[in-house]
Formats: C-alpha cells, structure tokens, sequence
C-alpha cells in the first residue's frame, strides 16, 4: 500500500504540471552549435575550475547524505523494536523532509550576513557533525535530532551550490552545465547507499554513519580550499 501511494501521489503531481505549467511562448532562435568549453574559456577566469569543484561537491553532497539516510533506518531499529521502528521512521524523515524545506525556502537570508563560499563551508562542517551525531547517539530522540539537523544542513546547501553554478556559467551554456551536475548528483545517488551499506556490512552500522560524515568533511575540505565566490552574490 506504501508503494501503491507513492505511485499514486506522483501521478496526482502530473496533472497542475500539465493544466498549469506553460511552455515559454518566445521561439527558440536558430544557432551554430556551441562548443561548452569555448565558450567557458572565454569567461571569468578560473570559471572551469570553479565550476568543476561546485559539481564534485553536489556529487559528494549526495553521496555523503545518501549513504546515511538508509543507515539511520537501520540504527532506529538496533535501538527500537521492529513496530516502532516503522512509526519512528517515518517521523524521522518527515521531520528531517520538513527540515530541509525550510532550509531551501530560509537558506538565503544568511546570504545578508555572510557570503556563499562561507555558508557552504560552514553548512558542510555541520552537515559532518550531524552525521556523527547519529553515529554516536544511544537513544532514539539524539538520533532523530541529529538527522533532522542533517537534513536542515543538506537543504541549504542543495539551492546554494545550484544558485553558485547558475552564477558561475555563463548564460548560454547553463543548460549543459546543470545537467553535468545533475549527472554528478544522481551518481552520489547510488554512490551513497553502495557506500554505506558495504562499510555498514563489514564493520557496523556506526561505522558506516561515521564514513558518512568523513565524506561530510572532505566536502568540507572541497568547498572550503577550491571554490569561490561568484560575481553579484549579492
């Protein structure tokens, strides 16, 4: 029945995109093909590089929350019965799901504070600390707090690395570099779980939760040390 209405819900989300949503009524104009590179050569320089650390660390992003997210699962449970296990599960991830909403609607308001380079950075460091919290929690509130906090993280940095590309490519190749980095997510997808579920099945679940926030902290290391700060952040 779970899967039954998922599937159903996902269906119901088709019909406001085919009643509401238009196509852009501007015609697409006729061009030569555009080289990606070229055009990224000619650019503000080091907009290559910056830009391949901004896709890596989506990946790495993904991959470091993905490994964890089926890990929590399995902690509640060492921690739980079996029945309460399911209630608790899905309180964890509604919680943590409402979380990293708010997070992706909020994020931009310590932009007037601070900066891009430092939010990333920061939320990264928190976003490791988070996930070692999970690890090291003995009761099941400390876990679910610690991944509700982990998914507050990961939904600031979600719309900050993709604000930064936006910000970073230039107008006429955006396209393309979006959809490299939705490459770069989609393989932390199934990175992530790979990742967690070998280390968890070698040396424990905690182990694997404590992998998970080491990827955390290169992502830090990453973003802290090679990205930079994009032109009119503000």
């Amino acid at each position: 029945m779970i899967f039954l209405s998922g599937g159903a819900l996902l269906l119901l989300a088709m019909i406001p995109v085919l009643l509401v949503v238009r196509e852009s009524p501007r015609p697409l104009a006729r061009r030569a093909p555009v080289r990606t590179m070229e055009v990224l050569r000619m650019a503000r320089a080091g907009t290559i590089g910056a830009l391949t650390v901004l896709m890596l660390a989506q990946g790495l992003l993904q991959t470091s929350y993905g490994a964890a997210q089926q890990l929590v699962v399995l902690r509640l449970l060492e921690l739980t019965s079996a029945k309460d296990a399911q209630s608790l599960t899905g309180i964890t991830f509604a919680a943590a799901g409402i979380a990293t909403a708010l997070a992706s609607i909020t994020y931009s308001r310590l932009l007037r504070r601070s900066n891009y380079r430092t939010l990333i950075t920061v939320g990264a460091t928190l976003l490791g600390l988070a996930l070692l919290g999970s690890a090291a929690a003995t009761t099941v509130p400390f876990v679910i707090t610690s991944f509700v906090i982990a998914g507050f993280v990961n939904g600031a940095l979600i719309p900050a690395f993709g604000a930064m590309i936006g910000l970073e490519a230039p107008a006429i190749v955006q396209a393309t570099i979006f959809g490299v980095g939705s490459s770069a997510i989609s393989l932390g997808f199934g990175l992530g779980p790979l990742i967690g579920g070998f280390v968890a099945s070698a040396a424990g679940i905690r182990a694997g939760l404590i992998v998970a926030a080491a990827l955390a902290f290169v992502l830090t290391a990453l973003v802290g040390l090679g990205s930079r700060e994009p032109l009119h952040a503000r």
